[in-house]
């Protein structure tokens, strides 16, 4: 669904989504008087939490020889979520918010595939 490309091959229903969903955390976070400093907080823990799937990723991914340097790398990201405590927590709700939503999405499309054959 949001992978789809428009005739000038751009995902825009993946922009738009995106659009809608900056918008709304603008007027959240004003609305709510989240400083500046707590949304860069929130914003890093998203990122931090990005890096440490990825991490994952290349420990499972790469040959014997890079997976000491991937491990490496998740030791430094997990000491990150450390630090950032409380925004790691924003980030693995929105984490599991998302991957629910997307896992209903992908359900519901072989729900339908299952009924039209």
């Amino acid at each position: 669904m949001l992978e789809k490309l428009n005739r000038q091959q751009v995902p825009a229903n993946s922009v738009m989504t995106m659009t809608v969903v900056c918008l709304l955390s603008i007027l959240l976070s004003s609305h709510l008087k989240v400083s500046l400093e707590g949304l860069i907080m929130l914003a890093n823990g998203i990122i931090v939490l990005v890096y440490i799937m990825t991490m994952m990723a290349a420990i499972k991914l790469l040959s014997r020889r890079h997976k000491l340097m991937a491990a490496m790398g998740m030791i430094i990201c997990l000491w990150l979520a450390y630090t950032l405590a409380a925004s790691m927590l924003y980030a693995g709700v929105l984490y599991a918010l998302l991957w629910l939503w997307f896992r209903r999405q992908t359900l519901s499309q072989a729900n339908l595939m299952g009924d039209g054959a």
